[in-house]
């Protein structure tokens, strides 16, 4: 347990340093940019050469690009040529519903509801709206967050809780979510039998031909 708690707080210093980045790389809208490498819903689509030569140009690994996220980082280095654009790009388009889902205690099923309910297409856009857009909160969402930090409490049995500020309070259940440190757990042991595997068949090789 106690290097599951170790970790996230690497995680949310990560974080925390993000928001030191050049406002300009934070404002720009990744979600909405014209890829050369990606179509519209951001599967890789990329002549294997090219593929093949980006790995090269950016010196990475090619032993190591073994799933859909490490080919991902791959041709957004080749469409940004910078590493904090990319890193910024890959976690905005990979911002899953299972991800959403853990700061809200609930199902990856209720966070596609709440999504087409608040009309969002990608799943960060309803992020930035649960935890930067407070001012932007309809009245279910006032008593969904309320009933959330009640929830959190219980569990916690921390009554400081109920005093921490919105992003504050996210952090801390994303870190105290049960079923995000049994999954961690469940992650854990499967890399360590060596399965680095996305469970897609083939999703890494949508070339061009």
């Amino acid at each position: 347990m106690k290097k599951i708690v170790v970790i996230l707080f690497v995680f949310v210093g990560l974080y925390a340093n993000c928001q030191k980045i050049d406002k300009e790389y934070l404002n720009y809208d990744y979600l909405n940019h014209d890829y050369k490498y990606l179509d519209k819903n951001f599967e890789i689509n990329i002549a294997s050469e090219t593929f093949q030569f980006l790995i090269k140009k950016y010196k990475y690994f090619p032993e190591r690009i073994n799933t859909c996220r490490d080919s991902l980082g791959v041709v957004l280095m080749g469409e940004f040529n910078d590493w904090t654009k990319a890193r910024i790009a890959k976690q905005r388009i990979l911002f899953s519903p299972l991800r959403a889902s853990y700061y809200l205690w609930t199902t990856e099923d209720k966070i596609r509801e709440l999504c087409k309910k608040y009309e969002y297409r990608y799943v960060y856009r309803f992020y930035e709206y649960f935890s930067s857009e407070e001012c932007k909160w309809d009245d279910d969402m006032k008593l969904f967050m309320s009933e959330l930090r009640k929830k959190v409490i219980e569990h916690t049995n921390n009554e400081s809780v109920s005093e921490m500020a919105n992003k504050e309070f996210l952090n801390f259940a994303l870190l105290h979510n049960p079923k995000r440190i049994k999954d961690y757990e469940a992650m854990k042991a499967k890399r360590a039998k060596g399965d680095m595997s996305c469970g897609k068949k083939d999703c890494c090789q949508n070339k061009k031909k």
